[in-house]
Parts: C-alpha cells; structure tokens; sequence
C-alpha cells in the first residue's frame, strides 16, 4: 500500500473518531444541563416550601400555641393583671 493513502486512512479516521467524540461530548453536556435544570427546580421548591413553614412558625398565633402547649402558659385574666406602681 502507498504511504500517502495509509496517512489519509489515519487522518481520515482521527476526524471520524473525532466527530464521535464531539457528539458524545454534547450529549453528556445536555443530559448534565437537564439534571441540573431538575436539581434547580427541585431546590427552588423545597426554598419556598421552607419559607412558608418559617413563615409559619414565625406567626404570633404558632408562639402563642407553643407557648400554650409546649411551656404549658395561660393567657392571664384582666383581674389577675398586675401593674407595677409608677413612681
């Protein structure tokens, strides 16, 4: 065989070999892209899933229900009320 057509043979099969190798290099980018879109979206849900639950918690009606429940507290009645004398 002549040497110039095993140079084009090899030159020809780096550029094929080359071409798949890109191909698959986007492939791989554009699966990586959708799971990291996935990832992006899933994270944003549980964000605001966690805002409304600090949201919640934060709320004067959940403090006084911990307040009640957890530590056992009772709103004092108006004759049990005491002041401190102004001096």
């Amino acid at each position: 065989m002549n040497r110039g057509l095993v140079a084009l043979l090899i030159v020809a099969t780096a550029l094929a070999l080359y071409y798949v190798w890109q191909g698959w290099q986007i492939v791989d980018l554009s699966t990586r892209v959708t799971a990291a879109r996935a990832e992006w979206e899933r994270l944003t849900l549980q964000r605001d899933r966690l805002r409304v639950e600090i949201a919640k918690i934060w709320s004067l009606e959940e403090i006084e229900r911990q307040a009640r429940e957890r530590l056992g507290m009772k709103k004092p009645s108006p004759k049990r009320l005491v002041l401190p004398a102004r001096r």
